[in-house]
């Protein structure tokens, strides 16, 4: 039995088309399947969780966007019972690109059906005193955390979705977010180590592959399956110079410029000086000024 999650509002309503003729093919190959819709907002979440609750060995597909991936894998209970797959559909899709995953829906149906290749990925978690939340791609908080909010707002997105320029929506809220998000200081701890003081600091993204943001390659080493956070710390810069080297980050050439900070490790923890955005996955987790990140002890097998 496949168990299908699709957003049907992915990319301004393609996610339904996409899903028809998805619909077509498995009738033609008389698939055993369920379809869910997430209309409404983490409802992806309770079909995952009502799915697996039983802790049974089952095969879900994620059809949507990024979001949808995130919604989907905090509601499975056991990582180590799920074969998940994904058929993207989104404005981004960087957890589809970071996988190289094809975009091509008859593709990724043979893939799923007929599988050959699995990836066991890491699962990463952000938590606070009071909740948490998986992610699959990145979680970030400051100025990666303002863009992806102010992205999940935007009517341009939806405009420039209709288009087949969906991806031009971060990048065009991220010039906006330099000018107007702040730099602030913020105490970190790699793998509960001392505390060390940085100052200034754009934002921290802990990555778990290397793009986010719409393609953004702002981890080029990260690797999913290595039990290694990869963190991108950006501070001391003045915004002039960042806007310079942001058309950069979509090769992975900002790595290079100083104030620009790459560092591995098991765990981070961030304390900053006043509350900063916080997201999972370009999804909204608040605004936050204590937070720890951190993998599952479990993988989640995925069909590449």
């Amino acid at each position: 039995m496949y168990h299908f999650i699709v957003n049907p509002n992915s990319r301004s309503g393609k996610g339904r088309l996409l899903w028809n003729k998805i619909y077509n093919e498995l009738e033609s190959k008389n698939v055993d399947y369920k379809i869910y819709f997430t209309e409404i907002e983490n409802n992806g979440t309770k079909i995952a969780h009502e799915i697996t609750k039983d802790s049974h060995e089952c095969n879900i597909i994620a059809i949507g966007g990024d979001g949808t991936v995130n919604e989907v894998i905090n509601g499975i209970k056991d990582f180590s019972k799920v074969t998940f797959s994904y058929i993207p559909t989104g404005s981004s899709n960087d957890f589809a690109k970071g996988l190289n995953l094809s975009n091509d829906y008859v593709e990724a149906l043979d893939k799923l059906l007929n599988p050959k290749n699995f990836k066991e990925i890491n699962i990463g978690i952000v938590s606070n005193k009071n909740e948490k939340r998986y992610f699959a791609v990145s979680c970030g908080i400051g100025f990666d955390a303002d863009v992806c909010y102010e992205a999940l707002n935007s009517t341009m997105k939806k405009l420039l979705n209709k288009l087949n320029l969906g991806k031009l929506t971060y990048f065009v809220i991220a010039v906006k977010r330099l000018f107007l998000s702040k730099m602030i200081s913020m105490d970190v701890s790699f793998d509960n180590k001392q505390y060390i003081k940085y100052n200034k600091v754009f934002f921290i993204a802990a990555m778990n592959l290397p793009y986010e943001g719409g393609g953004l390659k702002l981890s080029p080493d990260a690797i999913c399956d290595d039990d290694i956070l990869d963190i991108c710390l950006v501070n001391n810069l003045p915004k002039i110079k960042i806007f310079t080297l942001l058309p950069t980050a979509f090769k992975g050439k900002h790595t290079r410029f100083k104030g620009v900070n790459l560092k591995k490790c098991k765990k981070i923890d961030i304390k900053t000086s006043t509350p900063m955005a916080v997201h999972v996955d370009g999804e909204y987790f608040g605004y936050q000024n204590n937070i720890n990140i951190s993998y599952d002890k479990h993988k989640l097998k995925v069909i590449v």
